[in-house]
């Protein structure tokens, strides 16, 4: 039986998924909520899942550690992240944690059962070994890249993210060919590598460096058809709707000059922010006023510039707490504050602990299960 634990500090979130599962999904075994980041780690060392439903935002450690520690305890688990629209670059920082899904809140019950209803045919697919596993040999959408250095679908996908339109047409086409080729007609198994497809999208450089709630949009609505599509056609229609809407964003993106001295502008934040930097630092580096800069950095984003330089170091803040024994005061200053009584209230008012205290409920923790 599949077991399935849910991490979120909403108690209703698990009551709606364990009712959900009761009703609809009789042979899915609910296991229980851990109400932070710490107790769903503690819930799955005691209880073993197969999935994990993992809420980004949560006091303490939030979704995308707890994500990671999940991860490095068990990387057969599969994750999926719960989000709020306005989260989506956590969510892309999930999948490159190995997260395999996610859910933008409120998620419907349908979406809902859909994920858990493909998590578990692959869960069933990777312990089986005969006649799935031979498909998966003839079949190159199977091959993970850590067993092949190139997937099959990633010249359409840089065909997609470099926004060329035609091209990317004619490997589509030719790709749905491949797919129902290699999968026999099988409906479960085309879904499930169409969606793969998509993600590996999802996985664009440009998206890492500007806004993507236009992509989050088509993803969604991708998922809703796919989840509802019963044929092929339909299947291969909603297929070719993503990928044109996806076209129409980065295309947008490669003529507008505006995300390319964005993402210049992030990298060199990336870079510096241990540094004393400011918006007047960085817009001189990308050659604008900082008046101009302050205002196309808010409108790629979404974030004003001064909100995205404070998260950039609490992030790093956050790791070295984890995995250095230097006080709080040498972290504060190696990440760009030269006060410590500054850098804890702002850590403190934006994860709702303070860094000692992040620190010690993390070293409890690792003590505890050694």
């Amino acid at each position: 039986m599949i077991k399935v634990m849910v991490v979120d500090d909403d108690p209703l979130e698990g009551e709606t998924i364990h009712f959900l599962f009761a009703k609809e999904r009789p042979k899915v075994q609910y296991i229980g909520q851990g109400l932070s980041g710490h107790m769903g780690i503690e819930l799955a060392q005691k209880t073993k899942p197969h999935i994990a439903f993992v809420d980004i935002k949560m006091p303490g450690i939030d979704g995308l550690l707890t994500t990671k520690l999940l991860k490095e305890m068990d990387p057969a688990l599969k994750i999926v992240i719960i989000t709020a629209f306005d989260e989506f670059d956590f969510v892309l920082k999930a999948l490159k944690m190995g997260a395999s899904d996610y859910l933008l809140k409120p998620a419907r019950p349908q979406e809902i059962l859909h994920v858990i209803d493909k998590l578990c045919e692959d869960l069933q697919k990777s312990s089986s070994s005969s006649k799935d596993h031979e498909i998966a040999q003839n079949a190159p959408f199977f091959v993970s890249a850590g067993e092949r250095n190139e997937l099959p679908y990633e010249k359409l996908t840089q065909q997609v993210q470099s926004g060329e339109i035609e091209t990317a047409r004619e490997s589509l086409a030719n790709f749905w060919q491949e797919l129902k080729t290699a999968t026999k007609g099988n409906i479960h198994l085309t879904r499930s590598c169409s969606m793969e497809l998509a993600t590996a999208i999802l996985h664009s450089p440009t998206i890492e460096c500007n806004t993507p709630e236009a992509l989050a949009l088509a993803h969604r609505s991708f998922i809703n058809g796919m989840t509802a599509a019963q044929t092929l056609n339909n299947m291969e229609a909603c297929l070719k709707e993503f990928i044109e809407n996806c076209l129409k964003v980065f295309c947008h993106y490669s003529f507008d000059p505006g995300y390319e001295l964005i993402s210049r502008a992030k990298d060199f934040m990336e870079k510096n922010s241990h540094k004393n930097i400011t918006l007047e630092t960085v817009a001189k580096e990308i050659h604008l006023s900082p008046f101009y800069f302050s205002r196309l950095f808010k409108e790629k984003t979404s974030v004003n510039f001064v909100d995205y330089l404070i998260e950039l170091r609490l992030e790093k803040a956050r790791l070295a707490l984890l995995t250095s024994n230097d006080t709080v005061a040498s972290i504060a200053k190696k990440i760009g504050y030269a006060e410590v009584n500054s850098f804890s209230r702002l850590f403190k008012n934006r994860l709702g602990v303070s860094p000692s205290a992040y620190r010690l409920s993390n070293k409890n923790y690792e003590q505890k299960n050694i």
